[in-house]
């Protein structure tokens, strides 16, 4: 809406509903690829993946004010997704980028894959609420790559974080199928109180004035 108002709930932002699981993943790119092939997403009584599932990469690249609109010197492209029998990721965005045997247009991978952009979405339709088939690993993957404006052999640390949304598809609160199979895999998650965190951010922003 402009000067500085949120068009929507700030809640429908900072929280989620009873059927969705929002979880954040951050690593750093030290290399040409940086993996992860055992996120272990919870399947439903048939054996398959209930949801409607969402990401969000964001980093902050180096940039050169020279390249006008493509002012980023660092590209990231992300893949995220089941793993398939032969141990790839089937990418939720159908991102060919970056594959073997895969071929993109500049023009193509600015439009669909925001090639160049230092804030990623992508995200996934389930035609008719059918749940996802899963593999044999039962895993789900995440995948960044990293490429360079210049020609360099030397890649600088480039911190990174992700929000992987998981929306239900019947609405069912799912969210402690997510915390055990996390733990059975040895991961430990932290849940986030968001009341306790805006409480804590509203006291450290409290002026104290001391009187004399």
């Amino acid at each position: 809406k402009g000067y500085g108002v949120v068009p929507i709930d700030i809640n429908e932002i900072i929280k989620t509903k009873d059927s969705e699981i929002r979880f954040l993943l951050y690593g750093i790119s030290k290399s040409y690829k940086t993996t992860n092939y055992s996120i272990p997403i919870p399947k439903d009584k048939d054996n398959k993946y209930p949801f409607i599932t969402r990401a969000t990469l964001c980093y902050f690249p180096e940039c050169t004010r020279s390249q006008g609109v493509d002012y980023t010197n660092r590209e990231l492209s992300i893949k995220f997704g089941r793993i398939d029998n032969n141990g790839k990721i089937l990418d939720i965005n159908e991102n060919i980028q970056d594959i073997e045997g895969g071929f993109a247009t500049e023009r193509s991978s600015r439009n669909l894959f925001r090639k160049w952009d230092n804030t990623k979405f992508i995200s996934t339709v389930i035609k008719n609420n059918i749940a996802l088939k899963s593999y044999d690993n039962g895993n789900w993957g995440i995948s960044i790559t990293s490429k360079e404006r210049k020609d360099s052999t030397i890649r600088k640390p480039l911190n990174f974080g992700i929000v992987v949304t998981l929306k239900e598809i019947k609405n069912k609160n799912r969210i402690q199928d997510f915390i055990k199979s996390f733990q059975l895999k040895g991961i430990i998650v932290n849940e986030v109180d968001i009341d306790l965190k805006n409480k804590i951010y509203l006291s450290n922003q409290e002026e104290i004035e001391f009187e004399e």
